[in-house]
């Protein structure tokens, strides 16, 4: 029927009840009222049923997706109902046929089918843990799911609780990374000091996360897990730039040598600082191209200063006893990387800098050259991919310039009988874990002395070892290669050769770039000493008057001799 026959219709029935009304007494008018207030009744109690239908589905619904312990006991609603019904009125029936139910007579919808309240207090369960989303789910499925989810934080906790047993235990407490190929931090002493201002407390947090049980371990497990992660880029930028000061023209450079600063004794230099610091140098703002990292370099004022002062230092102090000779070695990055790519990357320009220094020596200091050489020859295996330090055929072509300073004939490399130690993973690898690198891992190359590979080096609990210049290190782990050397980063080493009978003699003032340098020079002197400068405290100037050494070969890579508390611990020692 449509809209125009139902309104025609209702005006049809409405004037017959008019028409009625003329027409028919009042008593049948009063029976006609009574009809029509029992038809109102009926139809309230019609749609009252359909109301409570309407509710008993949705009480239904909600019993289906609410687990049974948020459920309110169907006796409860009951008695809620009961309750509502005895505090409202019942509806009245109309006396008139005008007379329809108020607002206020109508039943609310509380009164209907009131809502069951959840139950205020009550146990915790499996399904409460769930997030909010998980109660779409089916009954069935949300008890399995927070079954599992119960697990992963009971697990989670395990996990914490094993952690914290195993951080008490210091006898499992590594002191060196393998992977890292480091002295890992030290338990630091307490002084009033140090308590009073905070840094003991900040020294211990430091100490306890630089030697948790397993550190290795599980610096490797995050290093399987982070292969997940996606596709490594070819190349990247880790770790942020900062601020270089400009390098001074060479023409510009004071006619008088800086000053030398007061340096502290050098007991008082932490050597785990003087390596962290050393650390951070190398890894400041890395660069990562094809499987390879290189370093990048920022000039610091105040640095070049306190280096070149703790050089002249050592010649002022020498005086006509000995020679001083200087050896600046430039970043991997400075020496292989074309002028296109160290402008993009930023820092500053290495072969400047090495000359800047150079310009501030005493007249008396030998330089070596170095960079210019070095890019002259980029396209061989001079540094390594996976570590910063150079190799040791980079190390024979600045020490060929040291000939050509010293007056000397340096040896053909054919000469020299070569060993090679593959698998090697270094410095870059260890903080970075790529996987790039880890396919293509580096050849530690070593050449052996032809007077004598017999050494002795005395560590840093004053223990004198015996030792080889070139150590067999194929059994050794992947990122201790570069330990091959001369025993690594000792305080204090000598190598005598027998070959030699003239008292020739030198002493090589180095960090770790230097290893790989001193085999070069056993067939040219017949006594070798070698002092690392972050670990000895003899005073080598002192040591060369008394023995009778003539050279000091100062050797440095240009990043480390770019730290102001480097140069104050070389100035304390000679």
């Amino acid at each position: 029927m449509s809209n125009l026959e139902q309104q025609r219709k209702i005006g049809q029935n409405q004037a017959e009840q008019n028409a009625y009304m003329e027409q028919t007494p009042q008593a049948e008018q009063n029976s006609y009222a009574e009809r029509e207030a029992f038809a109102q009744r009926e139809a309230f109690a019609q749609r009252e049923a359909y109301t409570e239908r309407v509710q008993q589905v949705e009480q239904n619904a909600y019993v289906e997706q609410v687990p049974q312990e948020e459920q309110t006991p169907q006796a409860e609603c009951a008695l809620q109902v009961e309750q509502a019904s005895q505090t409202e009125p019942a509806p009245q029936a109309p006396q008139s046929t005008q007379a329809q139910p108020t607002q206020a007579q109508r039943p609310t919808q509380a009164q209907w089918a009131p809502h069951p309240p959840r139950a205020r207090k009550r146990r915790a369960t499996d399904v409460d843990l769930l997030p909010r989303q998980a109660m779409l789910l089916s009954k069935a499925d949300r008890r399995t799911m927070g079954t599992w989810w119960t697990l992963a934080i009971k697990l989670f906790n395990g996990v914490m609780c094993v952690g914290f047993v195993l951080g008490l235990c210091l006898f499992l407490r590594p002191q060196v990374s393998e992977a890292e190929n480091r002295k890992l931090t030290e338990f630091p002493q307490i002084t009033w000091e140090s308590f009073w201002d905070g840094s003991f407390t900040a020294d211990v947090s430091t100490w306890y996360a630089d030697t948790f049980p397993f550190r290795d371990q599980l610096m490797a497990v995050n290093h399987w897990m982070r292969g997940f992660y996606g596709i490594e880029p070819n190349e990247q930028v880790i770790g942020g730039e900062r601020q270089a000061d400009d390098i001074p023209d060479q023409a510009s450079a004071p006619t008088t040598p800086p000053p030398v600063p007061e340096a502290k004794p050098p007991e008082d230099y932490d050597s785990t600082e003087l390596e962290a610091n050393i650390q951070g140098e190398i890894m400041n703002g890395t660069y990562v191209k094809d499987g390879a990292c290189y370093s990048r370099y920022y000039f610091t004022q105040e640095a070049a200063n306190a280096y070149s002062a703790a050089v002249n230092k050592a010649v002022q102090d020498l005086g006509d006893a000995g020679t001083v000779y200087s050896i600046v070695i430039p970043n991997n990055s400075g020496a292989l990387l074309s002028d296109d790519e160290l402008a993009a990357l930023g820092g500053s320009n290495q072969a400047d800098a090495i000359s800047y220094y150079y310009s501030l020596y005493d007249e008396r200091v030998r330089t070596v050259p170095t960079t210019d050489t070095l890019r002259e020859h980029n396209s061989e295996y001079l540094y390594f991919r996976t570590d910063h330090h150079w190799t040791a055929l980079g190390a024979y072509y600045i020490y060929r310039n040291f000939c050509e300073q010293k007056g000397i004939e340096p040896h053909n490399i054919a000469d020299y009988e070569e060993v090679d130690f593959d698998g090697f993973l270094g410095t870059y690898y260890g903080s970075l874990k790529l996987d790039s690198m880890a396919k293509n891992p580096d050849v530690v190359q070593t050449w052996t002395p032809k007077g004598t590979n017999d050494m002795t080096f005395t560590d840093t609990e004053g223990n004198v070892v015996d030792w080889n210049v070139i150590e067999d290190v194929s059994a050794w782990n992947q990122g201790s290669k570069y330990n091959c050397f001369i025993g690594g980063d000792q305080p204090w080493a000598e190598i005598h050769n027998p070959n030699i009978t003239d008292g020739s003699a030198c002493v090589v003032v180095k960090e770790s770039y230097g290893n790989a340098f001193v085999p070069w020079l056993v067939d040219h002197y017949q006594h070798v000493y070698i002092a690392d400068f972050r670990y000895t405290s003899t005073n080598v100037v002192d040591f060369m008057k008394e023995h009778g050494v003539g050279d000091l070969i100062i050797i440095n890579n240009i990043g480390i001799a770019g730290n102001v508390d480097v140069a104050g611990k070389i100035a304390s020692i000679v």
